[in-house]
């Protein structure tokens, strides 16, 4: 992570009330790329999402979306429509898993 991020969020983050952050430190009440072009300032505030940034495998969806606002909104904007379809279970048809490797069961 970039130094002067890195100090900023230790310093604001020592409060005792666990305070929350923004991960997109530009344009935070934004949907828009700012936080694929934070990644690729190694700005990242969480590990997952600068690792994107630096994988070779994934870096170039990264500058892609980081390059290209519209192209962003457009796919940004098919991952919700996809999630808002995704079926989840509730009650007692499904758990949250206590190890996401294994069903709690053993099964």
């Amino acid at each position: 992570m970039e130094r002067t991020l890195n100090a900023q969020l230790r310093n604001q983050c020592r409060a005792p009330n666990d305070p929350t952050v923004f991960l997109d430190q530009r344009t935070p009440f934004i949907v828009d790329n700012g936080l694929c072009l934070e990644v690729l300032r190694q700005r990242g505030v969480m590990r997952i999402d600068q690792s994107l940034g630096l994988d070779g495998r994934t870096r170039g969806i990264i500058s892609s979306f980081a390059s290209n606002n519209a192209l962003f909104r457009q796919r940004f904007a098919q991952a919700m429509v996809k999630l808002g379809t995704s079926r989840f279970l509730s009650g007692r048809a499904g758990e949250i898993r206590r190890n996401c490797r294994v069903f709690n069961n053993g099964r």
